[in-house]
């Protein structure tokens, strides 16, 4: 009876033991990849605001600039500048001239110190390696920071990555409020959000930015997969700042997450293909509007983060990869018995 009852304890504390692992945290300490470097194309627009000659010196070498150096101002470049050398000079002049460029190259020049992206060039680092470690056979881009004049926060091109670290100048800015960013969206232009976007960029990149289907569910569980990428690419960072929310969502969620599967799962909400309903309960914003002021929002992508993560959780044999690789929706909510 004894020995009975030990191997139960046993059996049950092997099941717990498993159970409470974390499959996100793995060694990666033994991945090699390149030397993680920045080329800072920022610092050279900062140098021809500040020092106008520099520029008339550096364009002498114009039509050898190198493919990305080239795709970085071609948003400010005429398309036959190659034609037109002066003009493009013209335009460049303006655009460091402008005296809201300047004042954020300055920013840029400021904040994103030697020292600053060191410790940035350790974080993505870690996040490649993690990369490299899920994706063995993908190429790694190399990284390039630029000032966009707020265009975008990442471009893709051929080998490299556009980082426009004017989009990460911090939610306290002074600059963003004469821009047309809501307060919502302020709140996560910070370097502590450079990284989480980062992954996400890679992942929409691998994917292809694969259309998520036309029903409710398979949007939520479209960005639960990306959301549960991001995780494993960044396992030491915390889950508001993937998803993007305040601690007060957190707290909300932990709260209401079984109000909140109840309210999906009644009506067939899940199975909606109504773009005003999948718009609702997907749509960046303050809040989700179609169930509180409280309700953070994007909230079914949230609930499709925990479905996924539920359902890695229970399918250890199911890789990072192949869990993009899955297209049925209804195969990740049915398998993940995720229910709160």
């Amino acid at each position: 009876m004894r020995l009975c009852t030990r191997i139960i304890g046993c059996l049950g504390a092997l099941v717990w033991f498993s159970c409470s692992q974390n499959r996100l945290d793995v060694d990666v300490s033994e991945i090699r990849i390149p030397e993680t470097s920045i080329t800072r194309l920022d610092s050279v627009a900062w140098a021809w605001s500040q020092y106008p000659e520099a520029l008339d010196r550096d364009f002498v070498h114009y039509l050898k600039w190198s493919p990305v150096q080239h795709y970085a101002f071609s948003a400010l470049i005429p398309p036959d500048s190659a034609a037109q050398p002066a003009a493009a000079r013209r335009t460049l002049k303006l655009f460091v001239g402008n005296p809201d460029i300047r004042a954020s190259l300055q920013r840029i020049h400021q904040l994103y110190s030697s020292k600053r992206v060191s410790e940035l060039k350790i974080q993505l680092e870690d996040l490649l390696k993690h990369y490299r470690y899920y994706f063995p056979q993908d190429s790694l881009p190399q990284l390039v920071s630029v000032c966009s004049g707020w265009n975008y926060t990442y471009a893709p091109f051929k080998s490299h990555l556009l980082i426009s670290l004017d989009m990460y100048l911090g939610d306290t800015c002074s600059l963003y409020s004469f821009l047309p960013f809501p307060k919502y969206q302020i709140a996560k232009m910070s370097p502590d959000y450079l990284p989480s976007d980062l992954a996400r960029a890679l992942l929409l990149i691998k994917t292809d930015r694969q259309p998520p289907g036309d029903f409710l569910l398979a949007h939520a569980v479209f960005y639960g997969k990306l959301f549960y990428g991001i995780k494993a690419l960044l396992p030491k960072t915390e889950d508001r700042i993937i998803l993007g929310y305040t601690p007060h969502h957190m707290e909300y969620l932990d709260k209401y997450e079984h109000a909140l599967w109840t309210y999906f799962a009644q009506d067939n909400k899940w199975f909606a293909q109504d773009l005003k309903i999948i718009r609702a309960h997907t749509t960046e914003g303050p809040f989700t509007a179609a169930i509180s002021k409280e309700c953070p929002p994007r909230i079914a992508m949230w609930i499709g983060y925990r479905m996924v993560t539920a359902f890695m959780n229970r399918n250890s044999s199911v890789s990072l990869d192949s869990l993009f690789k899955i297209q049925d929706p209804h195969r990740i909510m049915r398998e993940s018995a995720y229910k709160p």
